[in-house]
């Protein structure tokens, strides 16, 4: 004699996916989410630590965005973080990984990069922006940090290095990358 039970676990599958994706991504720009972010930027420092292999962070925030959300609204606010997600996301590979750090306040890890290539990298998305007409809004503009790891550092005092550069270009005028030349 043989008994079986036949159960469909699709949708339980389903659910599953869904639930790991919004664990892994923004819902609002549908890249990675912080934490998930700080897990790949941890994974990729013991990598280099142990191969030797470099990489670098881009750090970004839109410039005078509360202004954007003030006048125009939170739902113009909204289009306008998709909009730039969705322009930064022609110029980088599919190998880097992009998040939204917080707010208007954007992440990218670009493997085996240098921080010169990393530095040409932010500059040409600043222009891209720089020059690209939003609808509702018109032109934005954001303040970029670059910054490498360097062996042995922590992921708080890199973390660190990047978030100052992206408030010193604040600092010098907004609209430009500030590089850290380690």
């Amino acid at each position: 004699r043989l008994c079986g039970i036949n159960i469909d676990i699709s949708k339980r599958k389903k659910l599953e996916a869904e639930l790991q994706a919004l664990a892994m991504t923004d819902v609002l720009t549908g890249i990675y989410n912080r934490r998930y972010f700080t897990q790949l930027l941890e994974k990729e420092m013991k990598r280099s630590q142990r191969y030797q292999t470099s990489f670098s962070l881009v750090m970004f925030d839109i410039d005078h965005f509360k202004q954007v959300n003030d006048t125009y609204g939170h739902d113009v606010g909204d289009l306008v973080l998709k909009e730039v997600v969705s322009l930064i996301k022609t110029r980088i590979r599919k190998t880097d990984f992009f998040a939204r750090w917080g707010g208007e306040e954007f992440i990218i890890l670009l493997l085996n990069t240098s921080y010169e290539q990393a530095a040409i990298l932010a500059e040409s998305m600043r222009e891209l922006l720089q020059n690209t007409s939003l609808p509702q809004v018109g032109r934005v503009t954001a303040s970029f940090g670059v910054s490498s790891y360097q062996a042995n550092e922590s992921i708080d005092a890199l973390l660190k290095r990047v978030d100052d550069l992206v408030y010193q270009a604040k600092r010098n005028g907004r609209n430009c990358v500030r590089v850290d030349r380690y």
